[in-house]
């Protein structure tokens, strides 16, 4: 007798099931006790990421340009909260930018293929990853990305830019909204690889405004991002 295949609401389950079970973020070691926390908390994952099983074979999410990405959505979103003097630690902010997609990684582990086949779609159809995500796996990586947050207990500022920065802005966070920006200029620009092509400039040219950014400002961010991403790759090597 057949067996039915499993619904969607079913394949999210076991995909979250399974990030349940993933290695538990260690201890900070000492070492790590003398920089800021958040610092010393992405240095922590970034390093159990690594040891995570590439999925290069099946046509998975590139590793290292996955990383060049996130590496340029954190320096973006530091340059941005210094330009328009945001509340709170810009060391935060770097932080929540490099550590946003994880969610990316966690499905790219755990389902290599379909997620390959998902960021496929994606790139030519020029959709948005959430959406083929949520139709091929039935979960996208925010939902992902918050529960293996979760999983390893990252703090709150941190869960909140992994798991809303697709959301709409005018329901998030300053923070949040730093992020979201940060990403679109990283994508803008081709910076890495995301796995995610669909780029609306109009609502980049209108986030930048209501984040209070002006043209020069803008443009500043951008001309320098390559070098601030050259000068921070000790975080990808």
């Amino acid at each position: 007798m057949p067996v039915a295949p499993l619904s969607r609401s079913q394949e999210s389950r076991i995909i979250l099931d399974q990030i349940d079970h993933l290695p538990p973020l260690p201890p900070l070691a000492a070492r790590d006790q003398v920089e800021s926390g958040s610092i010393a908390i992405a240095k922590h994952v970034v390093r159990l990421m690594e040891m995570m099983p590439t999925t290069a074979e099946t046509g998975g999410l590139p590793r290292s340009e996955f990383w060049r990405h996130s590496l340029a959505v954190a320096c973006a979103s530091r340059s941005i909260a210094e330009e328009i003097s945001a509340d709170g630690s810009h060391d935060e902010l770097f932080v929540q930018g490099l550590l946003h997609d994880i969610g990316k990684l966690a499905l790219s582990w755990l389902m290599p293929r379909s997620y390959a086949k998902a960021m496929r779609l994606a790139q030519q159809g020029q959709r948005d990853i959430c959406e083929v995500e949520r139709e091929l796996l039935g979960v996208d990586h925010q939902i992902a990305g918050h529960r293996l947050a979760q999983r390893w207990n990252l703090p709150p500022g941190i869960t909140d830019a992994i798991s809303l920065h697709h959301h709409e802005p005018s329901t998030l966070s300053v923070s949040v909204r730093i992020v979201q920006l940060a990403d679109l200029m990283a994508r803008e620009l081709g910076i890495g690889l995301s796995g995610n092509s669909c780029i609306a400039e109009s609502l980049v040219k209108s986030s930048a405004q209501e984040m209070g950014l002006n043209q020069s400002q803008w443009l500043r961010i951008k001309e320098s991002l390559p070098r601030e991403v050259d000068s921070e790759s000790a975080w990808i090597h």
